[in-house]
């Protein structure tokens, strides 16, 4: 995780990662674990989800929808185009 927000330049207390393993949420207390030790099948996608955190955000509803539609779509597209050897280079070996 850390390493993925290091990569992204995001501010880690302000950004919050979740990551998933075909739908099911890695507990963060796994994170100092090795991939193989996490049962994990010969090939499987791991999903990182960032969620922006801050104190000011229930503020406004208007602004934090209008933020959460553009989002996804900004993000995903970003980060749709296939492995990123130089994150993947950060995450542990099996």
């Amino acid at each position: 995780r850390r390493c993925i927000l290091n990569r992204i330049k995001a501010n880690v207390a302000h950004t919050k990662i979740e990551l998933f393993v075909g739908g099911e949420l890695i507990d963060p207390a796994d994170d100092r674990k090795l991939i193989g030790q996490l049962n994990l099948k010969d090939k499987s996608l791991i999903t990182a989800k960032l969620t922006q955190i801050s104190s000011n955000m229930p503020s406004s509803p208007d602004s934090s929808s209008d933020s959460s539609t553009g989002s996804p779509g900004n993000h995903g597209n970003h980060y749709s185009d296939g492995p990123n050897p130089e994150v993947e280079s950060c995450l542990p070996g099996v």
